[in-house]
């Protein structure tokens, strides 16, 4: 009794300027309780982390894994292993509610998700639960914000300006995810022709196809990491038992570029035909060369034109006012003395 009078003392002396736990009915023995409680808490946490920290068996791994030259960032996978995250915990209990009922229109939202690099298990519910946040937020926010706009505002800029809002926040994420899956198939799109020299390389030294598609996946994540997640995915859809054609395949949806599904039409052909893959891969990978070099002058083209427009719209009237304006001054001094 003597260490539990001596800590509730400690405690009642500190909290003397705010509350006096008699008058709250308090007893020593339950504040004492209370600390052991929370002190044993934090100190089996402490060293469940300290023992997660120096765990001899991830250390070893690691060990084994520098040893053995390979990387300890995490690699790709076929199971969705990444668990929901806070966006997602968010909006579970509403999402089920708002997915469509037509399974083709979530097979299309779904294959755009995963056009954009969304491949959750929860991304269509997630997807549809933040247009209706989304839509209801902006609106919300603006009548918070109403007082100090209302001097300046009628009720019917105030009605106008909440449904822009509404639908605005209704198809902001449509045009969110459309534009990083241009921008995803823009940078896919620039890094194919090198992506089609390298399994040419490694097809010609002597690799099997299903390997020199684990090889591009593997080198293209230092130059481009987008082309070489798919790459990868490929090579664990084969590994895992899917049949190359079914997942170059699946290669093609997920990225929705027509280069990658001629691509994948010309290697699914040359298997069935028992052509050549090398002739096939050489060929393709010089006309995708070509075309990259046709995209980068016609993009050299168009500029000129593009830049007509501030020409126009800023340079020249200010070389106008420079060259005019003293002419101008004259000419108003003249008629002014005359």
């Amino acid at each position: 009794m003597g260490f539990i009078n001596l800590v509730y003392n400690a405690i009642a002396g500190f909290l003397s300027g705010v509350v006096d736990l008699r008058q709250l009915g308090v007893t020593p023995e339950a504040v004492a309780l209370a600390l052991l409680f929370g002190a044993v808490v934090l100190t089996v946490l402490a060293v469940g982390s300290l023992i997660n920290a120096v765990d001899p068996m991830k250390r070893r791994l690691r060990r084994d894994a520098g040893d053995a030259g390979l990387s300890a960032e995490p690699q790709a996978s076929l199971r969705y292993a990444g668990g929901p995250s806070f966006l997602e915990r968010l909006v579970k209990p509403i999402q089920g509610a708002l997915l469509p009922s037509e399974a083709r229109e979530r097979s299309t939202l779904r294959r755009q998700l995963a056009q954009a690099g969304y491949m959750g298990p929860s991304a269509v519910g997630t997807f549809y639960a933040l247009r209706l946040i989304m839509a209801v937020a902006l609106p919300l926010i603006f009548a918070a914000m109403l007082p100090l706009l209302s001097r300046s505002m009628d009720a019917n800029r105030i009605l106008i300006t909440a449904a822009t809002l509404l639908g605005l926040g209704f198809y902001l994420p449509v045009l969110f995810v459309h534009s990083r899956i241009r921008q995803r198939s823009t940078v896919m799109r620039n890094g194919f022709p090198d992506a089609l020299d390298m399994l040419l390389v490694c097809v010609e030294a002597g690799l099997g196809l299903d390997g020199a598609i684990a090889r591009v996946g593997q080198e293209l994540k230092k130059s481009n990491a987008l082309l070489g997640e798919q790459f990868d995915l490929v090579s664990l859809a084969m590994r895992a038992g899917k049949s190359r054609e079914d997942a170059l395949k699946s290669f093609a949806d997920r990225v929705s570029i027509d280069e990658i599904s001629s691509f994948v039409n010309l290697l699914n052909q040359s298997t069935s035909l028992g052509t050549s893959v090398g002739d096939a891969l050489r060929v393709y990978a010089s006309e995708m060369r070509t075309k990259r070099l046709q995209r980068a002058e016609e993009k050299a083209h168009k500029l000129p034109v593009k830049m007509s427009i501030p020409l126009v719209l800023f340079m020249l009237p200010t070389l106008m006012i420079v060259i005019l304006l003293p002419a101008i001054i004259q000419i108003i001094r003249v008629l002014l003395t005359a």
